[in-house]
């Protein structure tokens, strides 16, 4: 009976210090020329680790797009709450701020604001890069935010 109590206060203590997020959309580029795509998956945030992970079936092809950060790679993270991200608007030439705010205020007077997590990170070669979350509740995006300030160390900017 004892071995049995053990494996459950472990398994207990690891399942603690991981959060997982379900139903957020990251913003893959299969290249750096390919056009910007939203995947579905999973984001779990291993305190334990210091690394956020985003996992995504891709299209239930069997193609397994996993995506690793560590805490050390990140130099910022921050959150935005509108219709689209400013680093997506920012590249549309069509765009520019002027459109983008324009959205950006009709969706919220219709109520339909996304939330969004921009993390930007170096490679291991140094390159500056970064990583785009969307999450479909506030809720859900106000946890996870908590989950990576207490994980990177850092404060999640607004």
């Amino acid at each position: 009976m004892r071995p049995l109590l053990w494996l459950l206060i472990l398994s207990t203590s690891a399942t603690l210090q991981a959060q997982i997020f379900k139903g957020v959309n990251y913003l893959y580029r299969a290249t750096e020329k390919a056009k910007a795509r939203h995947v579905y998956g999973v984001l779990t945030v291993d305190s334990a680790n210091k690394k956020l992970t985003f996992t995504s079936d891709l299209k239930g092809k069997g193609k397994l797009l996993t995506f690793d950060i560590t805490a050390d790679a990140i130099t910022a993270a921050n959150y935005e709450r509108e219709s689209v991200p400013p680093a997506v608007a920012a590249g549309n030439p069509g765009g520019g701020l002027l459109t983008t705010t324009m959205r950006t205020l009709g969706q919220a007077a219709a109520g339909n604001d996304e939330h969004f997590v921009t993390l930007q990170y170096k490679t291991p070669s140094g390159d500056g890069k970064y990583a785009i979350f969307r999450f479909d509740k506030s809720g859900d995006c106000r946890e996870a935010r908590a989950a990576i300030e207490a994980t990177l160390g850092m404060k999640v900017e607004r």
